[in-house]
C-alpha cells in the first residue's frame, strides 16, 4: 500500500531532518513523504520523486532551512533508494515469473495442480524475492490474493473466458480503491493454447489508475501441437 510505503519514507525523512538539526513543520515530513510513495509506485526515480514532492510540499520548509535544503534532498534520495528499487521492481519480477512458469511450472499444472492454488502459491514463493508477501489479505468486502511488500495488490486467475477475466479486473478496481493505490498487477494464466484473447502484457487504463495485466501461457506441447489446436478453434 501507499501508506506503509510512506510510512517507511517517513522514518528515513525524520531521521535526516534529527541528524542535520533542521527546523520542521508538523505536518511537512508526513505530506511530503506520502507525496514521494505516490511518485515512487507510478514509476518515478527516486531523485525525482524527491524533488517533485519537494516542489509541492516543501515551501515552508525551504524558508526555514535555506541554505540546507539540496543537502536534505540529497540525504532523503539516498535513505530510500533501497525502497525505490524495491518498488520499481516489482513488474520485473513478474515478468521474470512469466518466463520461470512458461518454461518449469507448466509441467506440474495438471490433474490436482490444474488449479488457481497452484498459480497462486507459485507466485508467491516466486515474489518473496522483493521482501515478504501476504495471501487472501481482507481489503473492502474481498480478498487481495497476493500483497507483496511492495504494496500493489496482485489478483490471479486463470483464464475461464472473458466474463470471468472483467471480474477480475473489477475486484481489482475494489483493492485499488480500498488500498488508495493507483496501480493493480493482473497475473492470468492461460489454459489455452494460442489464446488471442489475452495479450502476454497490456496495460488497462481504469479510474483508479492503471492495471498492468500480465498473462502466463500454461499449456505444454511442442509448437506443431499448438497449430492443430488453433486449426480446431478456428
Amino acid at each position: 500500500m501507499v501508506e506503509e510505503l510512506a510510512i517507511a519514507i517517513n522514518s528515513r525523512v525524520r531521521d535526516v531532518i534529527r541528524k542535520h538539526a533542521l527546523e520542521d513543520e508538523e505536518n511537512f515530513s508526513k505530506l511530503f513523504s506520502r507525496s514521494v510513495a505516490e511518485r515512487l509506485q507510478n514509476g518515478e526515480p527516486a531523485a525525482a520523486s524527491v524533488e517533485d514532492a519537494f516542489r509541492q510540499t516543501g515551501q515552508t520548509f525551504s524558508m526555514l532551512n535555506r541554505s540546507r535544503v539540496a543537502l536534505f534532498k540529497q540525504e532523503v534520495v539516498d535513505r530510500i533508494q533501497p525502497l525505490a528499487r524495491q518498488s520499481g521492481s516489482l513488474l520485473d519480477v513478474l515478468r521474470e515469473f512469466k518466463h520461470h512458469a512458461e518454461r518449469e511450472l507448466v509441467h506440474g499444472f495438471k490433474g490436482k495442480n490444474r488449479t488457481e492454488e497452484y498459480c497462486r502459491s507459485n507466485l508467491q514463493s516466486w515474489l518473496a524475492r522483493i521482501g515478504p508477501t501476504r495471501r487472501e489479505v481482507v481489503s473492502g468486502g474481498g480478498l487481495i490474493d497476493v500483497l507483496p511488500s511492495t504494496g500493489e495488490p496482485i489478483e490471479a486467475k486463470l483464464w475461464k473466458g472473458r466474463e470471468y477475466y472483467q471480474e477480475g479486473v473489477e475486484e481489482l478496481r475494489e483493492y485499488m480503491r480500498t488500498e488508495g493505490g493507483h496501480i493493480g498487477y493482473y497475473v492470468v494464466f492461460d489454459t489455452l493454447f494460442d489464446n488471442p484473447s489475452l495479450s502476454d502484457e497490456a496495460e488497462l487504463g481504469v479510474p483508479e489508475g492503471r492495471i498492468i495485466q500480465i498473462g502466463v501461457r500454461m499449456t505444454p506441447g511442442p509448437p506443431s501441437q499448438r497449430r492443430r489446436a488453433r486449426r480446431r478453434a478456428d
